[in-house]
């Protein structure tokens, strides 16, 4: 979901690498629990591939849900998912691990933007890529030619919509 930079929940996505990264410190120190990182950590992966929204607004659209919203003139998103192009699980184990090894805000920020990607796609797809146990894995190791994996492997086919 957009939160409009009037909305008191509103945060900028360096201020989210910021945030995890200082409470990552604080873990470090003994200062929070563990909890308190991944708390942060799963609502800001939400957070930052609805940046611009969750469905409209959003970049990449399988080709079957941008036609299936485009051709409706009542309940356009009934049907539709905002899924996470790599897996959260993975997103989840590579950042945690950055931030283990003490990687930079820079670093972290390039890694998210990369990686970090969401895809409105079809109940169906979404079924697809469960069926083919490619729901919450990336069926390969994690890097610039492997991100999009699971679309290629269930033949999802991608646009880049601009709003």
């Amino acid at each position: 979901m957009r939160r409009a930079e009037k909305n008191r929940k509103f945060i900028t996505k360096l201020d989210m690498v910021k945030s995890l990264s200082k409470v990552y410190q604080l873990y470090l120190t003994d200062e929070l629990p563990l909890g308190n990182v991944h708390i942060l950590l799963d609502d800001f992966l939400w957070g930052w591939t609805e940046y611009n929204g969750k469905h409209k607004g959003c970049k990449w659209w399988s080709d079957r849900a941008y036609e299936q919203y485009a051709n409706r003139e009542k309940n356009k998103t009934k049907g539709l998912i905002h899924d996470h192009v790599v897996p959260r699980n993975v997103i989840r184990h590579e950042v945690l691990e950055m931030l283990y090894n003490k990687c930079s805000n820079e670093d972290l920020y390039k890694f998210l933007e990369e990686n970090l990607i969401g895809c409105v796609i079809t109940k169906e797809e979404d079924n697809m890529l469960r069926n083919l146990g490619l729901r919450d894995v990336l069926g390969s190791s994690l890097n610039s030619d492997t991100v999009w994996n699971r679309y290629e492997t269930a033949k999802i086919s991608i646009t880049k919509v601009i709003w």
